[in-house]
């Protein structure tokens, strides 16, 4: 299993200081491809891999910019191309959570629309897809999860803080909603720290807990992910820390 991490200064220090056992930079569409190009030349021996996140959503009138798609794969070595799960905008469903519903369709109405622009993107861009579990409801219903994959016939990518995060919100213990995925079908795994804030978990991109390591003990037997990345980029002590553990999780 490969382990990688995401894009920092002080990923970059580590990497040149011979400080992080990893096999891939994880980087996203928030920085342009002109910038990744300029991340690996910082780090020249390192393979990346690109996260797509946002790039096939229900909800928009456009279409995904492809050629800018290319342009991001072009410059990683990414084996596949990898989404969020989303039916709303974060904004909507966040304005649910506090009470106030907007008028929306039947979530099968945007499951449907997902699985039709996910698998045409997947086709034109020549790569398998792999769809990342969010947060929020109703994208984040096991039910929904399992339905969306096995229309677009992909696979996955689990993001274990967004299953801690999504469970309390469906009435759920983490474990309990885990074993309600698609799990056979994992070939990503994403960690990060998730956080308490005014009573309600977060997923705060803070450093790894003693129950995330529980959790993803927990997880890896059940799964067979090629790629583990780390979604952290704060205190250069912590991230130190974090490869290290990994590593020897990763590469045992």
């Amino acid at each position: 299993m490969d382990l990688a991490v995401n894009y920092s200064p002080y990923l970059v220090d580590l990497i040149r200081a011979g400080q992080a056992p990893i096999d891939r930079v994880e980087v996203g569409p928030w920085v342009s491809p002109a910038v990744i190009q300029g991340y690996r030349r910082e780090v020249p021996g390192c393979s990346f891999l690109f996260h797509a996140s946002e790039q096939v959503r229900a909800y928009a009138f456009t279409a995904p910019d492809c050629q800018r798609l290319k342009r991001y794969l072009e410059c990683t070595e990414t084996p596949w191309l990898s989404v969020h799960l989303t039916f709303h905008p974060l904004w909507h469903a966040m304005l649910a959570h506090r009470g106030l519903r907007l008028p929306t369709l039947p979530a099968a109405f945007y499951a449907g629309r997902f699985v039709r622009r996910a698998r045409r993107l997947s086709a034109q861009m020549g790569l398998p897809l792999i769809v990342e579990n969010m947060t929020l409801p109703p994208q984040s219903h096991p039910q929904w999860i399992r339905r969306v994959v096995e229309a677009c016939d992909c696979q996955m990518l689990l993001d274990l803080s967004h299953a801690r995060v999504a469970a309390p919100l469906l009435g759920l213990e983490v474990h309990e909603y885990l074993a309600q995925l698609p799990l056979e079908r994992v070939v990503a795994l994403h960690v990060s720290g998730s956080r308490l804030h005014n009573g309600r978990r977060v997923d705060a991109h803070e450093s790894l807990q003693a129950e995330d390591y529980a959790l993803l003990d927990w997880t890896l037997p059940r799964i067979h992910p090629q790629v583990l990345t780390l979604e952290y980029y704060r205190r250069p002590d912590d991230l130190a820390e974090q490869i290290h553990r990994l590593s020897r999780i990763a590469h045992p």
